[in-house]
């Protein structure tokens, strides 16, 4: 039987993957003709967290989420939103459920299509929304566990071996009071159910939007071959950025960035309307996420636009 690992151990073992997936990543910069997913990964995140508008984020939601217990917010928008349902439970439900995948998976399939159509734009965002996700992931847990909070509902995992009944097992322990937090760390083990603040679902929404929006917004009229390089000349570099006109040619890039949004909103709104997460959750979650997906975005288009491989 395997042994159970507490929260904060499995953290452990995600920071360690992303400190060796970052170290391989580094080892081969001068050989990478592409933009890899880890491309100045601990720089980045710890440079956003560590900056004016990273420190703002972090007393902000600290800040909120204290005004919101202590007023009573918290509680009351909860019995709202459960009362008035406006989502509908199921529509939250599938957002709970999928908002674990379809980032990843999206991000992964627009990086291999754009990697067969050469289009480096599109590969760039791709691989800055992944390093989002994964960076806001690495945070958001980080917090997760060392506040200890428990959320407002009775939270399950779908049991995988009867897809089609979608039975719900392994309740975790709920709570009715928002003030819920246990420092002790080292003690949390999922039972529990303390892992609830910030909202990870929000985070991520939000960090993947942030990453792709201003990654390719910031080089839509940059163009570079498949090998590196950039156009030079005055003519090409008008053709270049005429081609790449985002209401014309990568149109439907635009319209992701603007669903991408819109998404991440209404998966903000579903953790609160299923029961999934205090108001408060939603709220600290958010900024972080887009936070740190503006971060990992400016550092993409940066490295991009640098014309560094």
């Amino acid at each position: 039987m395997m042994p159970r690992l507490t929260l904060f151990e499995l953290w452990l073992v995600f920071a360690g993957l992303c400190a060796l997936a970052a170290w391989v990543s580094y080892r081969r910069r001068a050989r990478a003709r592409w933009p890899q997913v880890f491309f100045s990964f601990w720089g980045t995140l710890s440079g956003a967290l560590v900056s004016r508008a990273g420190l703002a984020v972090l007393a902000g939601a600290a800040l909120a989420t204290w005004g919101l217990v202590a007023s009573g917010l918290d509680r009351d928008l909860q019995a709202w939103f459960q009362e008035s349902d406006p989502l509908g439970r199921e529509f939250s439900r599938a957002f709970l459920v999928g908002g674990n995948y379809w980032h990843p998976l999206m991000g992964g399939l627009i990086l291999v299509w754009a990697r067969v159509r050469h289009n480096r734009t599109l590969f760039a965002a791709a691989a800055a929304a992944l390093q989002a996700i994964i960076a806001s992931g690495l945070v958001v847990n980080g917090l997760k566990w060392m506040t200890g909070r428990r959320g407002p509902g009775r939270i399950h995992f779908p049991d995988w071996s009867d897809p089609a009944s979608f039975a719900f097992v392994r309740p975790f322990r709920k709570t009715h009071d928002p003030a819920d937090f246990s420092v002790d760390f080292w003690n949390h083990v999922f039972e529990d159910g303390r892992f609830f603040w910030p909202s990870g679902h929000t985070a991520t929404a939000f960090a993947f939007a942030a990453a792709w929006t201003v990654t390719f917004f910031m080089l839509v009229r940059v163009h570079r071959p498949a090998g590196g390089g950039s156009v030079t000349g005055p003519a090409t570099a008008s053709a270049a950025r005429g081609s790449l006109n985002p209401l014309r040619r990568h149109g439907l890039a635009m319209l992701m960035a603007v669903v991408l949004w819109g998404t991440a909103l209404v998966t903000g709104v579903a953790m609160i309307d299923g029961d999934f997460h205090w108001t408060s959750d939603v709220i600290a979650g958010a900024p972080l996420g887009a936070l740190i997906g503006l971060a990992v975005g400016r550092a993409f288009a940066g490295r991009e636009n640098s014309g560094a491989q």
